[in-house]
Parts: C-alpha cells; structure tokens; sequence
C-alpha cells in the first residue's frame, strides 16, 4: 500500500482527488492531508511512512515553492506531483527545479490522469532507487574489499593475495615507496563508550575515519582503517625524499589529523609511529612496530605522538622486586607522617616511568604488592575493620582498565592516602592507649633486671618494632632512654631517703652489678652516685 499524502489550501480539491479513484483498489491510501507546506513538513515528520507528496503551488502561510526548497534541505528522498492552474507556469518551473517529478492541472483532473501520474512517477523513483542501491552496493564491495586488502597487508602481512590492483580498489599507495604506519589509539575509551549504544559506536568508528580520511585525502598519498572503536592504522607513502624532509612531513600530517579529531569529535588521540622503511612488503613489520611504540603511552601518557628514539630514551631494565616498597610504606605509616608517605610513595613511582615496554605487564603485580603490604600492616595493628578499603581482588579489576601509568598512581596513592585518614583518627587514640600501657608496664616493673622491649611489646600486644617506633614518636624518646630515667629517678629518691647501700639500690632499680649502674648514672646526671648522697 503506497501512502500518500495532498497538500491544498483549499477543501474541495482534497476532496474531488480522493474521491475520483478508488485509489484502495489500486493499492494507494489517500489519508493523509495538509492545508499548508508549514503543515505538510511537520506531518512528514510524524509520519515518515508517506511514500508520495502532492502539492498545491500557490498556498497561504507556506506555498509550495518554500515547501519544496524546505525538502531539499531536509533531504527526504520522497517525489512529489505538482498541482496547478493555468497562471502557475513560472511558478511550475521553479518547482521543477527544486526536484517535482511531474505536475498535475486542477481545471485537467480526470479518474485516469491523477491514477496514471501517481503510478508513473513511483515507478520512476522505484527505478532511480534500484540504481543508487546497486550503484552503493558495487561501491560498498570495492570499499570492503579494500578494507580487507589494507587489514590483511598490515596485520597478516599479505600483500599478494588479492586479484585487484592497487587502482582498481582506490588505494592511495605506492608499493616501492618509504613507507611509515601510524597506530592511533583514542584516548579514555573506557569514558567515551559509556556515551554510545551498539550503533552509535559503529557511527563514530566511522567519524573517525572519515576525519582522518578527509587529512589524507589533501595529501593524496595515505589510508586509514579501523582494528576496533579505539584502535586505527595508517598507512602513509613517501617518495625517495631525504629522511629529515619525510619527518617534517609526517609531524604535519599527525597535528592535522589530531586537529580535525579534536575539533570535530572532541576527543584527544596517542599515535605511535612507525620507522620508514622501504617498500609496501614492509607494512606489517611497520605496523607491529607502531602498536609498539602506542602501547608506551602506559608509560608515557596520553596525548602525544611516540616515535622510535622515544621508546629508548631513558628507559631501563629495572628489577622491580629490588625496590624496598615494604620499608618505605611501612616505615611512613608506623610513625602516621602524612608527608613521609607522600614522598616515599613518589620515590616508589619514580622508577616506574623508566620501564621498558617489555616490562609493562610487571607493573600490575608490582601495584598488587603495595595493597597487600596495606593488608600486612591492617593485621599488624589489629585493625580487619579498615580492610573494606583495600579489596585486592577489586584493586586488579581496576588497575588493568587504566592506559597510563599515573592514571595507576594517582588511584593506588587516594587508597592509600584514603587508608591514612582512616588509621589516624582511630590508631591515633589506640596507640595511646598502647603507650600509657606500655609506660604503666615499665614503672610498676622497672627492678625486674630481665625487663626488655621484648617484654613490654607481649605485655602491649604490638610487635617489637613497631612498638619501638611508636614509642619513640609517642614519647619523644627511645624505650631504652625511657626505662634508664624511670630507674635512675627511683634510684636517686632511694639514695636520698633511705640508708640503702649502694648495691641494694642498684638491685631495687633493675641492674645487677652496682658497678654497670654507677656508670650509668654518672653518664646521665654528671656525678656519682655517691656524690649525689651527700647533697
């Protein structure tokens, strides 16, 4: 059933063309009617199904002419019959030039003559749609094809295997020329699909390689396909000019494409590029090389061009387990220094911005270690309630969804700066705790002889270590310089109150041989014991 629908300002003219066929019979709905082009574009647009227009020329509010040249900018492919009197011919003739199939006289109206024109003219549209769709399925096989031949040249190495030429499919290259790959990989993809349904993403693969077709098109001398949404190859032809000549050549070609990317899709790029090399039998080693040199943008950030010398400078063979992440963390948190643990985690960092790219997948494991030393420490100082901020199994998800390296930074640093806040305003309270227990634990034992740190840290529940640090932070003192002044001050009240001998006090304060104690009492008042009796 063929859907049309009459434009006429006036009544009777709608009414006699729908009523002079019996257009059902014929396989025609005659049910759709506007008074006014104004009218008839918003029903187009309500009712896209409409498969042919008849229109009056000369109406009120919007005439046929705007009706017409509204269409054309439009771009609806619908034909459209022309109604007119005999005083409408200039007006005719621009409706013909704005795309009216044919045109029909109001006073000439028969059942036969409207029923003829409707006919004759789909027919003509049907065959001038056949056309273009075998004409854009011819083009669209040449183009597939072509795509086919350019993937397999640069993925699979293949450079022979197909029976069309270089001419016949289009492809803008030389095959005895330098040549030089490009891998383009669009930045925060992880963002940008979270915008796009199935279709839409297939419409901006195409954006995208049409924007970098349009570069190359200038140039005359290039090809571009699609691997995947966030992954293109170029593939660019050089003739015999100096190497510096191609260098400056392709620097100008990478910053038009990034500007049409970024001017026309909003989105930044990195482009790995390949070394020139000489002839089209090249391309796959020339294209490995180029994805190479993108996936560096882990290490090197986002954004930019990498060439070849940036794959080399300043990179080395690091032994990632010979990096002391466990002392410098631990060390940090112990002593709860906010600005310590800043630097020893950019120290720790530092050295992975010089990683080859061989070394790119050790980087993961390296990162999980961090967490679990988080884990190690949380057991340390018995607290499991603040392990829901380090979740390893969800810390890995994450961290292999990231393209950069300091895009891995800058989230295990909010863990763990995240973790800190956390353990200050709880370990805060509790390690004080420790300490006036520790301390209470030192002045009611300080005559035991074989009291030790070893002895106080079982009594506290905290290991030795951490509770030598702690203490020293809490107290402003190590525990050895702590325990000698408790003793000494009992053993200065003992010498000044009592009738004591001197090896009895020695013995009440801790130490075992009255000669050891003498020394360290001068040591840490200036005088003997003795001497101290007599004031």
């Amino acid at each position: 059933m063929y859907r049309v629908m009459i434009i006429d300002d006036e009544p009777l003219v709608r009414i006699a063309i729908r009523s002079l066929v019996d257009w059902g019979k014929h396989n025609f709905d005659v049910g759709f009617e506007a008074s006014n082009g104004k009218q008839a574009l918003k029903l187009l647009v309500e009712k896209p199904e409409i498969d042919l227009v008849v229109t009056d020329i000369n109406m009120p509010i919007m005439d046929g002419i705007e009706f017409l040249a509204e269409l054309r900018k439009m771009e609806y492919n619908i034909p459209v019959i022309a109604l007119s009197g005999y005083n409408d011919y200039n007006l005719l003739r621009q409706a013909f030039k704005l795309g009216v199939e044919d045109y029909i006289l109001k006073s000439e109206m028969t059942p036969d003559s409207l029923l003829d024109t409707f006919i004759h003219v789909l027919s003509k549209h049907q065959k001038t749609i056949n056309l273009d769709e075998k004409k854009e399925t011819a083009d669209q096989k040449i183009k597939d094809t072509k795509n086919h031949y350019l993937k397999d040249m640069l993925l699979k190495g293949g450079v022979e295997q197909y029976k069309y030429s270089f001419e016949t499919l289009g492809i803008r290259l030389m095959k005895q020329s330098n040549i030089v790959v490009c891998q383009l990989l669009v930045d925060d993809y992880k963002k940008i699909i979270e915008k796009y349904t199935d279709y839409s993403l297939v419409m901006f693969m195409n954006s995208m390689v049409h924007s970098v077709e349009e570069v190359l098109k200038d140039r005359g001398k290039g090809e571009v396909v699609s691997v995947s949404p966030d992954e293109y190859l170029i593939i660019l032809c050089f003739e015999g000019v100096s190497v510096a000549h191609i260098k400056g050549e392709l620097n100008e070609l990478l910053k038009s494409i990034r500007y049409v990317i970024q001017n026309y899709i909003n989105i930044t790029i990195t482009i790995g590029v390949s070394e020139i090399r000489q002839g089209i039998n090249q391309a796959k080693l020339c294209a490995d090389e180029a994805k190479a040199y993108a996936n560096l943008r882990f290490i090197l950030g986002k954004g930019r061009n990498i060439f070849p010398e940036d794959a080399s400078a300043d990179s080395h063979n690091y032994n990632l387990d010979k990096i002391d992440k466990e002392g410098k963390i631990l060390g940090a948190l112990r002593v709860m220094d906010k600005e310590k643990l800043s630097q020893e985690l950019e120290q720790i960092f530092e050295s992975m911005y010089h990683l080859k790219l061989e070394q790119i997948n050790q980087s993961y494991p390296f990162y999980m270690e961090i967490v679990f030393i988080l884990g190690r420490y949380i057991n340390e100082i018995g607290e499991e309630r603040l392990r829901c901020y380090i979740n390893e199994s969800d810390f890995y998800e994450r961290i292999i969804t990231f393209e950069t390296l300091e895009e891995i930074n800058d989230y295990v640093k909010q863990i763990v700066f995240n973790l800190f806040e956390k353990l200050s305003s709880t370990v805060n309270t509790k390690r004080n705790r420790i300490i006036l227990k520790a301390i209470n634990f030192i002045n009611q034992n300080y005559s035991d002889k074989e009291l030790c740190l070893a002895k106080v840290s079982e009594h506290v529940e905290l290991s030795a270590s951490h509770l030598s640090t702690l203490f020293t932070k809490e107290v402003e003192m190590s525990f050895k310089d702590y325990l000698t002044g408790v003793r000494l001050e009992k053993a200065k009240e003992l010498i000044s109150k009592t009738n004591l001998k001197m090896y009895e006090i020695s013995d009440q304060v801790g130490y075992a041989n009255v000669e050891h104690f003498s020394r360290v009492f001068k040591k840490a008042t200036g005088t003997s014991p003795n001497c101290f009796k007599s004031k």
